[in-house]
Protein backbone atom coordinates (compact mmCIF):
# COMPACT_ATOMS: atom_id res chain seq x y z
CA UNK A 1 0.00 0.00 0.00
CA UNK A 2 1.31 3.45 -0.85
CA UNK A 3 0.08 6.48 1.06
CA UNK A 4 0.81 9.97 -0.20
CA UNK A 5 1.24 12.54 2.55
CA UNK A 6 1.65 16.27 2.10
CA UNK A 7 2.79 19.09 4.30
CA UNK A 8 2.30 21.59 1.48
CA UNK A 9 5.95 21.55 0.47
CA UNK A 10 6.93 21.75 -3.18
CA UNK A 11 10.05 19.68 -2.58
CA UNK A 12 10.57 17.21 0.22
CA UNK A 13 13.79 16.60 2.10
CA UNK A 14 13.32 12.88 2.73
CA UNK A 15 11.18 10.08 1.44
CA UNK A 16 9.87 7.85 4.25
CA UNK A 17 9.01 4.31 3.21
CA UNK A 18 7.34 2.07 5.78
CA UNK A 19 7.31 -1.70 5.32
CA UNK A 20 5.58 -3.93 7.86
CA UNK A 21 6.48 -7.59 8.00
CA UNK A 22 5.90 -10.44 10.46
CA UNK A 23 8.79 -10.58 12.93
CA UNK A 24 9.60 -14.17 12.03
CA UNK A 25 10.71 -12.99 8.57
CA UNK A 26 13.40 -10.88 10.22
CA UNK A 27 14.88 -13.59 12.44
CA UNK A 28 14.01 -16.95 10.98
CA UNK A 29 16.64 -18.78 9.00
CA UNK A 30 15.15 -21.78 7.17
CA UNK A 31 18.55 -23.47 6.95
CA UNK A 32 18.88 -23.71 10.75
CA UNK A 33 15.96 -26.07 11.29
CA UNK A 34 15.29 -29.35 9.58
CA UNK A 35 11.63 -29.18 10.57
CA UNK A 36 10.91 -26.15 8.35
CA UNK A 37 8.36 -26.81 5.63
CA UNK A 38 9.23 -26.17 2.01
CA UNK A 39 6.41 -23.61 1.65
CA UNK A 40 7.71 -21.64 4.65
CA UNK A 41 11.22 -21.71 3.17
CA UNK A 42 9.82 -20.37 -0.10
CA UNK A 43 7.95 -17.53 1.66
CA UNK A 44 11.06 -16.59 3.63
CA UNK A 45 13.34 -16.73 0.57
CA UNK A 46 10.85 -14.82 -1.57
CA UNK A 47 10.44 -12.07 1.01
CA UNK A 48 14.22 -11.73 1.45
CA UNK A 49 14.66 -11.57 -2.33
CA UNK A 50 11.91 -8.95 -2.70
CA UNK A 51 13.38 -6.83 0.12
CA UNK A 52 16.87 -7.03 -1.36
CA UNK A 53 15.55 -5.94 -4.79
CA UNK A 54 13.62 -3.13 -3.14
CA UNK A 55 16.75 -1.92 -1.31
CA UNK A 56 18.61 -1.93 -4.62
CA UNK A 57 16.01 0.44 -6.09
CA UNK A 58 16.51 2.95 -3.25
CA UNK A 59 19.62 4.26 -5.01
CA UNK A 60 17.34 6.28 -7.29
CA UNK A 61 15.09 7.68 -4.54
CA UNK A 62 15.21 11.18 -3.03
CA UNK A 63 16.92 10.82 0.40
CA UNK A 64 15.03 7.68 1.40
CA UNK A 65 14.46 6.50 4.94
CA UNK A 66 13.15 2.96 5.10
CA UNK A 67 11.37 1.86 8.25
CA UNK A 68 11.06 -1.91 8.49
CA UNK A 69 8.38 -2.42 11.13
CA UNK A 70 7.18 -5.39 13.09
CA UNK A 71 5.89 -6.43 16.49
CA UNK A 72 7.65 -8.71 18.95
CA UNK A 73 6.24 -9.65 22.35
CA UNK A 74 3.90 -6.65 22.43
CA UNK A 75 6.62 -4.18 21.38
CA UNK A 76 6.75 -2.35 18.06
CA UNK A 77 10.24 -2.75 16.58
CA UNK A 78 11.50 -0.47 13.81
CA UNK A 79 14.69 -0.92 11.80
CA UNK A 80 15.71 2.29 9.99
CA UNK A 81 17.86 2.37 6.87
CA UNK A 82 18.85 5.81 5.57
CA UNK A 83 20.30 7.11 2.33
CA UNK A 84 21.04 6.05 -1.23
CA UNK A 85 24.11 3.83 -0.73
CA UNK A 86 23.07 0.44 -2.15
CA UNK A 87 26.10 -1.37 -0.65
CA UNK A 88 25.09 -0.01 2.78
CA UNK A 89 21.53 -1.25 2.14
CA UNK A 90 22.85 -4.73 1.35
CA UNK A 91 25.00 -4.72 4.51
CA UNK A 92 21.97 -3.68 6.56
CA UNK A 93 19.84 -6.38 4.94
CA UNK A 94 22.45 -9.09 5.49
CA UNK A 95 22.82 -8.26 9.18
CA UNK A 96 19.09 -7.81 9.83
CA UNK A 97 18.54 -11.32 11.30
CA UNK A 98 21.23 -10.66 13.93
CA UNK A 99 19.70 -7.27 14.78
CA UNK A 100 16.21 -8.77 15.05
CA UNK A 101 17.51 -11.45 17.43
CA UNK A 102 19.24 -8.72 19.48
CA UNK A 103 15.99 -6.73 19.57
CA UNK A 104 14.06 -9.77 20.83
CA UNK A 105 16.68 -10.26 23.54
CA UNK A 106 16.52 -6.55 24.43
CA UNK A 107 12.73 -6.68 24.78
CA UNK A 108 12.94 -9.75 27.00
CA UNK A 109 15.71 -8.25 29.12
CA UNK A 110 13.86 -4.96 29.58
CA UNK A 111 10.64 -6.75 30.54
CA UNK A 112 12.48 -8.85 33.12
CA UNK A 113 13.77 -5.62 34.69
CA UNK A 114 10.28 -4.05 34.80
CA UNK A 115 11.11 -1.55 32.04
CA UNK A 116 8.66 -2.88 29.44
CA UNK A 117 9.20 -1.26 26.04
CA UNK A 118 6.37 -0.15 23.75
CA UNK A 119 8.66 0.79 20.87
CA UNK A 120 12.30 0.12 20.08
CA UNK A 121 14.06 1.74 17.14
CA UNK A 122 17.25 0.33 15.61
CA UNK A 123 19.43 2.20 13.14
CA UNK A 124 22.10 0.83 10.87
CA UNK A 125 25.60 2.26 11.29
CA UNK A 126 27.29 2.07 7.87
CA UNK A 127 30.80 2.67 9.28
CA UNK A 128 30.57 -0.28 11.68
CA UNK A 129 28.24 -2.25 9.36
CA UNK A 130 25.95 -3.24 12.20
CA UNK A 131 22.67 -2.32 13.83
CA UNK A 132 22.39 -0.42 17.12
CA UNK A 133 19.39 0.41 19.28
CA UNK A 134 18.64 4.11 18.87
CA UNK A 135 15.90 4.63 21.44
CA UNK A 136 13.07 2.92 23.28
CA UNK A 137 9.79 4.22 24.64
CA UNK A 138 8.58 2.43 27.76
CA UNK A 139 5.05 1.56 28.86
CA UNK A 140 5.28 4.01 31.76
CA UNK A 141 6.02 6.91 29.39
CA UNK A 142 9.79 7.09 29.83
CA UNK A 143 12.16 7.40 26.90
CA UNK A 144 15.53 5.63 26.88
CA UNK A 145 17.69 7.37 24.31
CA UNK A 146 21.13 6.42 25.58
CA UNK A 147 22.53 3.83 23.17
CA UNK A 148 24.94 2.50 25.80
CA UNK A 149 22.11 1.83 28.27
CA UNK A 150 20.15 -0.06 25.60
CA UNK A 151 23.21 -2.07 24.60
CA UNK A 152 23.75 -2.88 28.28
CA UNK A 153 20.17 -4.18 28.48
CA UNK A 154 20.90 -6.33 25.41
CA UNK A 155 24.17 -7.82 26.60
CA UNK A 156 24.15 -8.18 30.39
CA UNK A 157 22.61 -10.96 32.45
CA UNK A 158 19.38 -10.16 34.25
CA UNK A 159 21.00 -10.04 37.71
CA UNK A 160 22.95 -6.84 37.03
CA UNK A 161 21.76 -3.31 37.67
CA UNK A 162 22.15 -0.83 34.84
CA UNK A 163 20.91 2.30 36.56
CA UNK A 164 17.42 2.75 35.08
CA UNK A 165 15.02 4.01 37.69
CA UNK A 166 11.80 5.97 37.95
CA UNK A 167 12.12 9.57 38.90
CA UNK A 168 9.19 11.70 39.99
CA UNK A 169 8.81 14.72 37.81
CA UNK A 170 7.61 17.91 39.42
CA UNK A 171 5.84 20.34 37.20
CA UNK A 172 6.20 24.02 37.95
CA UNK A 173 3.31 25.44 39.95
CA UNK A 174 1.20 28.07 38.27
CA UNK A 175 0.58 31.30 40.15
Amino acid sequence: MQQELSHNAENWQHELIRISLPYVLFVWNPFVTTIAQEAAKDVYAGTRRWLRNFLNELGSRNNPIVSLQSCQDGCEVLFLIRGNDVKCHYDAHDSLPIAAAQAAKLISSMRSRHAAPLTIVYEFDPQLTRWFPSYATLEDGRLVSNRNVLIAFEQHPTGLSIGIHKRKTQLPKHK
